[in-house]
């Protein structure tokens, strides 16, 4: 069950528009999760970001979908934009060319920025580098 199943008379009669105002946060930029969290150390890996506003500004406007992400202190590429809460993000290896795990810092372009400390863990694998084509959205 929902947990917005509680008020069918409230959603009826405000709509959804009137959730728009629930929290104080639900407009702020802000990264939820990476998945997967870890890739090759010696390749380019690919990775969903998981979050809100990342083509919408504080207001709900559209806001142009310009980002760069870093994985330690090597420049990524942010590959697509899947949705407001979705990017695709290329990994390059890892910036020491060993194992280990870094600190993932996106700057939205005039909107801010935000790290995520220890966000990505660069391992060794026995397989070949993943393809963008690999990545599913959820």
């Amino acid at each position: 069950m929902s947990r917005l199943s509680h008020f069918p008379i409230a959603l009826s009669v405000v709509g959804m528009l009137g959730l728009a105002g629930c929290g104080k946060d639900d407009n702020k930029l802000k990264v939820t999760s990476l998945d997967p969290s870890e890739g090759d150390y010696a390749s380019i890996s690919y990775t969903h970001v998981y979050g809100s506003h990342f083509t919408t500004d504080s207001h709900g406007a559209s806001s142009p979908a310009n980002a760069k992400i870093y994985f330690g202190n090597l420049q990524g590429r942010i590959t697509r934009f899947v949705g407001d809460d979705e990017m695709v993000a290329e990994v390059p290896g890892a910036p020491n060319g060993k194992p280990e795990t870094v600190d993932v810092l996106i700057i939205f372009e005039g909107r801010g920025e935000i790290r995520i400390p220890k966000g990505f863990t660069f391992v060794e694998k026995k397989h070949g580098p993943s393809k963008v084509e690999d990545l599913k959205t959820k």
